[in-house]
């Protein structure tokens, strides 16, 4: 079946928001938006939209996407990064 993963850092709760990886659909990644990018130093690519993780789960819901799971990362530390991903499913009506 497939599956989304769609990821953002809470201090950065509007945005942008991490959709897929260099392997994810083309054409769910054109319709959300998502340009396709590569961070200094990583040897992968992801998918990453402007919009917050509300309206992705928005845009997901209409062609048939549902929550299956979510994850709150919290990391101690200077940087206190804290990181929230959530599993989308495709449901077949």
């Amino acid at each position: 079946m497939p599956y989304i993963l769609i990821s953002t850092q809470i201090r950065l709760e509007t945005g942008p928001t991490m959709v897929g990886d260099e392997y994810s659909d083309p054409s769910i990644m054109n319709y959300l938006g998502a340009r396709k990018t590569t961070m200094l130093g990583n040897n992968f690519s992801e998918y990453h939209v402007d919009e917050p993780p509300r309206l992705v789960l928005d845009k997901l819901d209409k062609i048939g996407y549902r929550v299956v799971n979510m994850v709150n990362e919290v990391r101690d530390g200077d940087r206190g990064n804290i990181k929230c991903e959530m599993k989308l499913q495709k449901i077949q009506i």
